[in-house]
């Protein structure tokens, strides 16, 4: 048995007036015109509520097919990890330092660790917050901060520099055999 196709919508059957509510009646208008059409969405993801594209495609800096601005372009201080402003800050600060130093500070690096490898018989109460690795024949000397130790001590950023530049001048004092306090004007007095 072979069914045709139609292109038309199927007839419906007339609504039923019984058992209404109301008792009998016209009962629930149906017609039979095309039910509307779902709305199109433009890249296929959905827009909910007005509020722009979400999710990792719109973060990973694709174009956005709605042209809204991002809130901080890639770049700028707004996206920088909290690794990627330690190691600014840490640049910044001895910058500063051989800035104020001049000659007297031999050729030094700065490096960062996420923690320091503490041996099994540590008897401080505290993680270090940086030492000094001296110089070799082939390397320069290095100054290591621990940036988890020094984050955990701060609260934000002027914190976070503060206690970086008493860490690098300590370490550099150590390097000169000077008193950290005439090195630098910003390092705290001891009363």
């Amino acid at each position: 048995m072979s069914r045709a196709v139609s292109e038309e919508w199927p007839e419906r059957p007339e609504p039923s007036t019984a058992g209404t509510p109301d008792g009998p009646g016209p009962g629930p208008v149906r017609t039979t015109e095309e039910p509307p059409a779902a709305p199109a969405h433009r890249s296929g993801r959905r827009d909910r509520h007005g509020r722009g594209r979400r999710g990792p495609d719109h973060r990973a800096g694709l174009p956005d097919p709605t042209g809204a601005t991002p809130l901080a372009p890639d770049g700028v201080p707004a996206t920088r990890t909290r690794r990627q402003r330690f190691d600014q800050v840490a640049l910044d600060v001895l910058d500063d330092v051989e800035a104020r130093l001049g000659d007297r500070l031999p050729p030094v690096d700065v490096a960062v660790e996420d923690v320091p490898a503490v041996p099994a018989g540590w008897l401080g109460d505290q993680a270090p917050l940086g030492t000094l690795v001296d110089a070799t024949r082939t390397s320069r000397a290095r100054i290591v901060l621990y940036r988890h130790p020094i984050e955990y001590r701060t609260h934000g950023l002027a914190e976070l520099t503060a206690l970086v530049l008493v860490v690098v001048v300590d370490q550099v004092a150590d390097l000169l055999g000077a008193d950290p306090a005439t090195l630098h004007p910003g390092y705290p007095q001891d009363d």
